[in-house]
């Protein structure tokens, strides 16, 4: 993603527009994969979702990252109802951390819709090996 970057265009948010016609099959099929391995592994499925859709379906980067922030909520909801339901929710924290999120998330929409396409691929790739190394550090 990150040597990618410089070859997406240099729009910002408000230039993005979602793509008239994509797979939206394929699309699908990977919401299931990723459903499925955010609700095991406990992850928001975003570090997938945002290359498939800016790579494989061909959306603007800014689109992609906004849709995929409206697929983690349906997909968080859905895990949240079964998780309640089972009791394994600690409310208080939960509701706390998430006024700090709701607060963050309204802060890098507004950062997001003034950077260039290119400078969001390179920041999510950085993310994305963080990420990995992190996991891969735990793992071991």
């Amino acid at each position: 993603m990150f040597t990618k970057a410089k070859k997406k265009d240099s729009s910002t948010g408000a230039n993005a527009k979602v793509p008239e016609h994509y797979n939206w099959q394929l699309g699908v099929l990977c919401s299931v994969f990723v459903g499925f391995l955010a609700s095991i592994l406990g992850i928001g499925g975003g570090i997938v979702h945002v290359p498939f859709m800016a790579y494989i379906l061909q959306f603007p980067v800014h689109v992609a990252i906004a849709t995929s922030t409206c697929i983690l909520a349906v997909s968080s909801l859905s895990g949240m109802l079964s998780h309640a339901y089972l009791g394994h929710i600690a409310w208080t924290t939960g509701l706390g951390i998430g006024v700090g999120a709701f607060i963050g998330a309204q802060m890098g929409v507004q950062i997001a819709q003034r950077l260039k396409s290119s400078y969001l691929l390179k920041f999510s790739s950085v993310l994305v090996c963080i990420t990995g190394i992190k996991f891969l550090m735990s793992a071991f």
